[in-house]
C-alpha cells in the first residue's frame, strides 16, 4: 500500500503553503471553508475570518461521523495558551468555546 500525502487530501483553494505537515492559512481565508483533516496556522498579522481571537494560531481539524467536524484552536503569543474548540454539524457551525485552565 503506498503512502498517500496528506497534501491529497486538502482543498488546494484553501493552501497558501505548507510547511511540515501545517499548511498556512491568511487573513484571505474564513475557517468556516476549512473542512479538511490536517493542521493549519496562521501569523497574527494575518488572522483568518472567524477565528475566536486576533493571535497568532494552530488549528487542528478534524472529522467526526459522517459529516461532522471538531476545530481545535491553540493560540501562541501575547495570548499563548488559549484554547478554543466549535464543532460542525447537520450544517451548522456552532460557536466557539474557550477551554479555561480549570478545564471548563
Amino acid at each position: 500500500m503506498a503512502l498517500v500525502p496528506m497534501e491529497s487530501f486538502v482543498d488546494t483553494s484553501l493552501k497558501t503553503i505548507i510547511t511540515n505537515g501545517t499548511i498556512l492559512l491568511t487573513s484571505s481565508n474564513n475557517l468556516n471553508n476549512v473542512t479538511d483533516f490536517g493542521f493549519y496556522s496562521w501569523s497574527s498579522g494575518s488572522v483568518p475570518t472567524n477565528s475566536p481571537t486576533q493571535g497568532s494560531g494552530t488549528l487542528l481539524n478534524l472529522k467526526y461521523a459522517a459529516a461532522g467536524i471538531m476545530q481545535i484552536i491553540f493560540i501562541a503569543g501575547s495570548q499563548s495558551g488559549l484554547i478554543y474548540w466549535r464543532v460542525y454539524s447537520g450544517g451548522t457551525w456552532y460557536g466557539w468555546r474557550y477551554v479555561n485552565s480549570s478545564g471548563a
